[in-house]
């Protein structure tokens, strides 16, 4: 599956080529990178221009309903029989430090990005 297809919308830009100020896997001559059209940050964008018509099939996945789901498992209580997903996740990952790890909680990593 390709990670992009979500991004092919009309709230979206692609970047095709990457970006020369850019590292890792964005610098690539074969990367794709998807950003929202208020951010500014990307510099040195290649600029590319087609004979071919340009389509923009509407594929809107934040709708009310979705974020309010999202906003749901994200931030709300057990619900149906099913835990907070974030919570669940950092549970999981406090058992797994003190089970596994060196018994310092100094950093985490937040999972579950679908609201922002």
């Amino acid at each position: 599956d390709d990670f992009t297809t979500p991004t092919f919308d009309d709230r979206h830009g692609i970047i095709k080529g990457g970006s020369w100020i850019s590292a890792g896997n964005e610098s690539r001559h074969a990367s794709r990178y998807a950003f929202r059209r208020h951010f500014f940050q990307h510099a040195g964008l290649r600029y590319i221009v087609s004979e071919a018509p340009v389509l923009n099939p509407a594929s809107t996945y934040e709708t009310d309903a979705l974020l309010s789901q999202y906003a749901e498992f994200h931030y709300g209580d057990e619900a149906f029989g099913v835990p907070n997903f974030p919570k669940a996740l950092a549970d999981i990952a406090i058992s797994a430090q003190r089970r596994f790890g060196n018994g310092q909680f100094g950093r985490a990593l937040d999972l579950g990005c679908a609201t922002g």
